[in-house]
């Protein structure tokens, strides 16, 4: 099962005007989950998932916490 789908190449806007998008669909039930017994997310997926605030980006949370960032 699928936790959700991220296509890189940006899209055309719908009605010819603004600013081109990336298509991401994510189902959140599912990362929550996942996150939940222990996966350990990409750095491509833990920047997703911290713009969706499923997790924290852990630039903030060391700052909030008072520690440097330092991702294995």
């Amino acid at each position: 099962m699928k936790t959700g789908t991220y296509d890189p190449i940006p899209k055309a806007p719908i009605d010819g005007e603004g600013k081109r998008w990336k298509d991401i669909k994510l189902d959140s039930a599912r990362a929550k989950y996942w996150l939940g017994v222990g996966a350990q997310p990409s750095d491509p997926a833990w920047r997703l998932l911290s713009m969706v605030r499923l997790i924290l980006d852990p630039r903030i949370a060391g700052a909030v916490l008072g520690q440097e960032y330092r991702r294995k």
